[in-house]
């Protein structure tokens, strides 16, 4: 068998279009596997990316409210809170006023996710990973407490001026309440407020709501003869 002699340069000749190509194929695939990492934050959401451990569990979280990040898909998971604004209507019944009167309150509320690294921090925490509706109950939660502890803190003739008073110190407590969740009030609105009657609960009290009842009866009963005569 006969070799064919080949010197340095011939090799060097032969196997150097060989290595260009690896490694033009070798930046191509880094370049693309970069691109496929890429996650572009959608419009109204925060980028939520951590370890590969529970979501809830994660010891760290990094956050990113627009724009296009690297994620590293051997190393790091990712996933979104909701940065919309919710809005919810609510009606809540049976609150009582300090002066025991059963009212009705209807309400518009508008609420969304704390957008600071701490309030994100918070929601991640609670709400990551969870669909709109777990958020829902949990702000509602919270806010029908504070209402009920705002309602309870006044009298029923301190609800019926206006309704601007009783929703700001409405609000501050229930943000007092969301302040953990990663939560925050955007506006609440009082549609209205509806009374539904007195409770009575001690004998005094039975005693004049009865004398005023008597009272009215016997006008009714003037106003009833007053009548009859004239016909």
């Amino acid at each position: 068998m006969f070799l064919i002699p080949v010197d340095d340069n011939h090799y060097l000749f032969v196997m150097l279009p060989i290595v260009i190509i690896l490694i033009i194929f070798l930046i191509i695939t880094i370049i693309a596997i970069y691109y496929q990492s890429l996650v572009t934050i959608p419009p109204e959401k925060a980028l939520v990316i951590y370890g590969k451990e529970e979501p809830k569990k994660a010891l760290k979280y990094k956050f990113f409210l627009k724009g296009r990040k690297y994620v590293s898909r051997f190393t790091q998971s990712y996933g979104f809170l909701p940065l919309k604004v919710f809005t919810q209507g609510l009606v809540l019944k049976d609150l009582w006023t300090k002066d025991q009167n059963r009212v009705v309150l209807y309400t518009t509320l508008k609420f969304q996710l704390r957008t600071d690294q701490d309030g994100l921090e918070r929601a991640a925490r609670n709400f990551f990973k969870e669909d709109d509706e777990i958020i829902r109950k949990a702000f509602e939660a919270k806010v029908t407490e504070a209402a009920i502890a705002t309602i309870k803190a006044h009298d029923l003739k301190d609800l019926e001026p206006g309704y601007d008073a009783i929703s700001k110190e409405w609000t501050k407590l229930a943000d007092d309440g969301l302040f953990p969740l990663g939560l925050v009030t955007h506006t609440i609105h009082i549609r209205d407020i509806q009374s539904k009657g007195v409770v009575v609960t001690d004998l005094p009290t039975m005693k004049s709501h009865l004398k005023d009842l008597k009272s009215e009866l016997a006008q009714l009963e003037d106003k009833l003869s007053t009548i009859e005569k004239s016909e």
